[in-house]
């Protein structure tokens, strides 16, 4: 329980460590919430009952949960990017529900790029994971595959999320004089012969992106069912509330791919959007940071900055056994598919002499039940 509640810390401070978001642990656990204990299941549900009810009777809090629905924002003072929702009908699996519920990204400054915030493309991300649990059948995906760098993110999420941390693959496109290829940093993961495929795009326009990344997929995986899930889709006109997927620009585009289901997470005017990866998290006023409501407890705090402090020490020893080959490899003798190289054994035993001095009590019960498994 304490792992999960400093992965639900670390998670909703974000990348760079300075995001504000509350990550609830049934959300991050999803579809393995039913294969834990029953007793890890009730705790789990007594805290996320106890935060929720803390939440009720205090003040309104300046930010929003991952599950927000309405169009607010996360950050004090900003106003949100997030235009009206509407249902929109898009081709979908046979007997499956075709109407998703998408939004509007409007552009205050036509003409320009709209620089989505790391609000807004969380939002997104989770409008497609709830679209993706509505389509009526269980998707069981073997590869989530990310386009570009956006993509990638989008990817990662949804493996986590929605489909039980499959495994996840990279297609990084560059730009020729004839039109796109892979990069060579593309990633293709190895898996069964007809696997289920989900792809990850952050704009869908006029170029046929789609429709080669779906033809270089299937080279690979020649019988694979593909599943396609893009960020924003482009409209054709003004009005971004579009009464059909064909008033899309990439409609023809996405129907030629043979996708088994399209999912959309908002839609946009030209000449697009651009991803928040690049965006500085935190934002100042006078000079100073801004004061925030410190939501990551104590110990969740302490335990992040050990393991920053491990990086550091062990950051050289790992580069100096990439650049010369040498593994330490040993023997594992409790799992004997697993690689155990000197440097864990030197991590397992430096991460107890740190831990000691923020929980010597869970250490010291560590060390007894071993010493006493030990002499039976």
């Amino acid at each position: 329980m304490s792992s999960v509640l400093i992965l639900c810390a670390a998670y909703g401070r974000g990348p760079l460590g300075a995001a504000e978001e509350y990550v609830s642990p049934t959300e991050l656990i999803a579809e393995a919430y039913e294969r834990l204990p029953i007793e890890d299941q009730l705790s789990l549900k007594q805290f996320t009952a106890n935060n929720e009810a803390r939440s009720q009777s205090g003040r309104k809090p300046s930010h929003a949960t991952l599950r927000t629905r309405e169009p607010v924002s996360v950050s004090e003072g900003m106003k949100s990017q997030m235009g009206g929702e509407f249902t929109l009908s898009v081709p979908t699996v046979e007997y499956g529900n075709s109407d998703i519920l998408v939004c509007s990204l409007p552009n205050p400054q036509p003409g320009q790029l709209l620089d989505l915030t790391w609000e807004t493309f969380g939002t997104g991300i989770e409008r497609l994971s709830r679209q993706i649990k509505n389509i009526g059948k269980r998707l069981d995906v073997d590869v989530c595959f990310g386009v570009n760098d956006a993509g990638l993110v989008m990817a990662t999420f949804l493996a986590s999320s929605r489909f039980s941390r499959c495994k996840i693959g990279y297609l990084r496109c560059s730009k020729i004089r004839d039109g796109l290829d892979l990069d060579v940093a593309s990633y293709f993961p190895e898996t069964r012969d007809a696997p289920t495929i989900f792809i990850c795009g952050f704009e869908v326009k006029h170029a046929d992106v789609v429709g080669y990344i779906a033809r270089r997929v299937r080279e690979r995986y020649p019988k694979a069912e593909l599943y396609f899930a893009v960020f924003g889709a482009m409209t054709k006109g003004r009005d971004l509330k579009v009464a059909s997927f064909d008033d899309l620009t990439g409609a023809k585009i996405m129907r030629a791919a043979e996708f088994e289901a399209i999912f959309i997470a908002a839609t946009m005017s030209p000449p697009g959007i651009e991803p928040p990866l690049e965006f500085a998290m935190t934002r100042k006023r006078g000079g100073c940071p801004m004061s925030s409501v410190n939501i990551v407890p104590d110990l969740a705090q302490r335990i992040a900055s050990v393991v920053r402090q491990m990086m550091g020490e062990i950051r050289p020893q790992l580069i100096d056994a990439a650049l010369t080959g040498r593994r330490a490899g040993n023997e594992n003798l409790r799992h004997s598919d697993n690689f155990l190289s000197d440097y864990d054994l030197w991590m397992h035993e430096r991460y107890k002499e740190v831990l000691v001095e923020h929980i010597p009590s869970f250490i010291l019960r560590l060390r007894g039940s071993r010493s006493r498994s030990h002499w039976r």
